[in-house]
């Protein structure tokens, strides 16, 4: 109940197939850089009851997870939370990824926030906020080669945001929501 920090709390347990968190209180943590680092055969990651408004620190959190097909950050609140390039790098099998209900405060760079993940075929970024900031969206999309549904439904940006080839090579883009764009 009174954890502040867990990174690197399961770095490298490459044997772990499933991670239930839902009896953990984590209103307090701040921290979780590198927590699922490398949990090379992680299968199932159930964050569904994860509190996260005061995590301000998510560095790697869950590069090279390989064996994750889905992770559902829905319930996350991205507040305080900077987007990293390297938030999401070389989920390899991911296949689906909810992002709901982001609210970036900060100047981001976020242009690699989905790089390596090549099979990745849904993704739902409603609710996506970032009017009162400069964003860096270029490339944001690029080399998704198999990504057939974006949601970007109310998604918010300001006027000066980069968005320069931001569907690069998007090849079997099928399904495109803006709603409220």
């Amino acid at each position: 109940n009174n954890a502040l920090d867990l990174s690197y709390m399961f770095y490298s347990c490459s044997s772990l197939t499933s991670i239930n968190l839902n009896i953990f209180k984590t209103t307090k943590v701040s921290n979780v850089n590198y927590m699922f680092y490398k949990c090379s055969n992680l299968q199932i990651l159930d964050l569904s009851n994860f509190y996260s408004s005061n995590i301000m620190y998510i560095t790697s959190i869950f590069e090279g997870c390989n064996s994750l097909t889905s992770l559902d950050l829905s319930n996350f609140k991205f507040v305080n939370i900077p987007l990293s390039n390297i938030l999401f790098k070389s989920l390899t099998n991911l296949k689906t990824l909810k992002l709901c209900n982001i609210v970036i405060y900060s100047n981001s760079e976020i242009s690699n926030l989905f790089i390596y993940n090549n099979n990745l075929q849904s993704l739902y970024l409603s609710n996506f906020n970032a009017k009162n900031t400069i964003l860096n969206m270029e490339t944001l999309f690029r080399n998704l080669v198999e990504l057939k549904y974006l949601d970007m439904s109310n998604f918010k940006i300001k006027n000066n945001t980069n968005m320069n080839n931001i569907f690069l090579n998007c090849m079997k883009l099928e399904t495109l929501i803006f709603i409220k764009f």
